[in-house]
């Protein structure tokens, strides 16, 4: 099997990217785009040149099934579709790299399991960073025993979003899509679900695994006009005993660097966007990785297709990436009901964005980059810091967690 053909479900901004890499790339791989699956796809500024090269496009997955075969479904639609249209792919005998998050619940990834399990076909989850050889090089040692026991991991990641970023759909934001299936979109289970993956990843005890988490706590907040949450703080555990914290927000008025450090028991881990990804051991010894940089994030298109054409195995498939789904879950239970910020906090200012002259309206909580970046040196949750806006979440139990809501199964 040589020339790999590849159908695209999902012509979304992210869509779009992969099928201009496969247009532009494919050859240099011996893979072809074949289908792209779009009701919407002539909307796509991308759409002419995909026309252009006689790619057809059909409205539903089955419609392009009913004529046509794939050796490789590449899924970016919807959160909400990722199941059905995997179950749908994996059914026809194909297949699948989908894009994260795996779906809006864990009780859908043990569907899409059962159905890889009958197909006997994988189904790899789009995480950039698990793809690349740089987390692949720090996934190693921790294997290896190189910085000791895990004690505790976190991150922040504050990533203002405009409100035509809510606006650019009918489900951002969303619980739940108007059929009634679950979405849970927000900034953890959609923009920075990276990196909540990522700090669970690096800990499993195998190239394809994770560390699961066992209980979670959540501190749940929003200014934006939407169903769900725009600003969260959580805190993990894992079944190891390492502690998890993540901080992340769409509410801010700034764009900051991304920032992790996890600690192990013979050496620290670091990582900022500005800087670099460092080992720095106890007596002082420093190990240096190259940042996983932008152009690694379609590593796993091309992992994938090497994967079907040698009958390999991608390295984050879906028990590999449901810790993120599950944590995600138990962490909207944590809170009964989303947190407003106080009125009195919220503006919409017009913020530029990546040093050009445009300008974006946003909705932006005044003082909140402070409190989240106390929060995260700190180690501690909104609550904890005695701010007066802030409510405490409940600790949800992890354990075989199987269901959202209430996590067993009903």
């Amino acid at each position: 099997m040589n020339n790999i053909s590849v159908v695209l479900i999902g012509l979304s901004s992210y869509g779009a990217g992969y099928a201009r890499l496969l247009i532009e790339q494919g050859q240099v791989h011996n893979a072809r785009l074949v289908g792209v699956v779009d009701p919407y796809a002539g909307k796509n500024p991308y759409w002419p040149t995909v026309e252009e090269h006689k790619v057809p496009r059909y409205d539903t997955l089955p419609e392009f099934l009913a004529g046509h075969q794939a050796d490789l479904a590449v899924i970016a639609s919807p959160i909400h579709l990722h199941c059905p249209q995997t179950c749908s792919a994996l059914q026809a005998g194909i297949p699948v790299l989908c894009e994260k998050p795996i779906a809006g619940t864990i009780q859908e990834v043990h569907r899409m399991i059962a159905a890889r399990e009958q197909a006997g076909k994988f189904v790899a989850i789009g995480y950039n960073w698990s793809f690349s050889e740089e987390i692949q090089a720090l996934k190693n040692n921790v294997m290896a025993g190189l910085f000791g026991r895990p004690v505790r991991l976190k991150t922040i990641v504050l990533s203002l979003r405009a409100l035509t970023y809510y606006r650019r759909n009918n489900w951002a934001g969303k619980l739940r899509s108007p059929a009634g299936e679950w979405i849970l979109d927000s900034p953890v289970n959609n923009a920075t679900a990276h990196y909540l993956h990522n700090m669970f990843y690096i800990l499993g005890s195998a190239p394809d695994s994770s560390a699961m988490p066992t209980e979670v706590t959540a501190e749940l907040y929003r200014a934006n006009d939407i169903e769900n949450y725009d600003t969260a703080c959580l805190r993990a555990k894992t079944r190891d005993g390492a502690d998890i914290l993540f901080v992340t927000s769409h509410a801010v008025n700034q764009h900051l660097p991304i920032r992790c450090e996890f600690i192990f028991e013979q050496a620290k881990v670091e990582f900022h966007a500005g800087s670099g990804l460092r080992a720095v051991f106890n007596n002082g010894k420093v190990k240096e990785y190259v940042i996983p940089g932008y152009d690694q994030q379609f590593n796993k298109l091309w992992q994938c297709i090497n994967a079907v054409r040698n009958g390999g195995k991608p390295v984050c498939g879906l028990e590999t990436a449901m810790a993120q789904t599950i944590c995600m879950n138990g962490a909207q239970e944590s809170m009964a009901g989303i947190t407003l910020f106080p009125h009195e906090m919220i503006e919409r200012q017009q913020i530029s964005f990546d040093k050009t002259d445009k300008t974006d309206e946003h909705v932006v909580v005044t003082g909140l980059v402070d409190v989240l970046e106390k929060c995260y040196e700190s180690w501690q949750l909104p609550s904890e810091r005695g701010i007066s806006w802030a409510k405490s979440g409940r600790r949800v139990d992890l354990n075989a967690y199987e269901w959202y809501p209430g996590g067993k199964r009903p």
